[in-house]
């Protein structure tokens, strides 16, 4: 388990690791790595300073989708499961005249699934909407209006520039037969010890 550690003034400080087999060792150590956002707790983010952050991301395409539709986008795809009211957004107490809907989106992406739900509130007869992003995926979501005479929702899909994706590189050396070099040193080392004895014992028998 090789790690490594972001330092702003030493840059990345990296902790190799081994693993000792009966034939070789394996050495790992991580010489390279991009800024890497954890996700929250379900694999998801909430979206926050939202103009700045879209900045990060390519032009939005926006989709027009019913339960079951599937979308498509450069590492994958994803497919809306269902849309129903939520009782919980964050911090947000909502009161009796709030309207929040959550569009459970399905992701598959490199193989890997992952389930996000992005949020359109209508307070006051004014729309919000709460982004959730899929780091793993390199996307970011918005549940930005809904469609009740095609009986759709619209759902704006971010996606990361490949350049901005979290990334590392790991080196990995095996060196093998190792253990016959440190058994031929252990031997190496009592012969020496041996003869040193023998040696001193033939002088003091002259």
């Amino acid at each position: 388990m090789p790690n490594s550690q972001a330092n702003a003034k030493m840059g990345l400080i990296s902790s190799p690791d081994t693993r000792h087999y009966l034939f070789s060792d394996l050495y790992t150590h991580v010489t390279m790595a991009n800024t890497i956002t954890l996700p929250d707790e379900g694999g998801e983010q909430a979206g926050h300073n939202e103009i700045n952050d879209d900045k990060k991301y390519e032009a939005p395409l926006t989709y027009e989708v019913a339960v079951g539709d599937t979308i498509r986008f450069r590492e994958g795809y994803l497919t809306l499961g269902s849309i129903g009211r939520v009782d919980k957004i964050q911090d947000i107490e909502l009161k009796a005249t709030d309207v929040a809907i959550g569009a459970k989106l399905n992701i598959v992406s490199n193989g890997k699934q992952y389930a996000a739900e992005p949020i359109y509130m209508i307070r006051n007869n004014n729309a919000f909407d709460f982004s959730r992003k899929v780091d793993d995926a390199g996307i970011k979501l918005r549940f930005s209006k809904v469609l009740p005479q095609q009986n759709k929702v619209e759902i704006t899909v971010f996606q990361q520039p490949e350049s901005a994706k979290p990334y590392l590189v790991m080196r990995a050396i095996q060196f093998p037969f190792v253990n016959l070099l440190w058994a031929g040193t252990i031997i190496m080392v009592i012969g020496i010890i041996l003869s040193i004895f023998r040696r001193n014992k033939e002088i003091k028998t002259v």
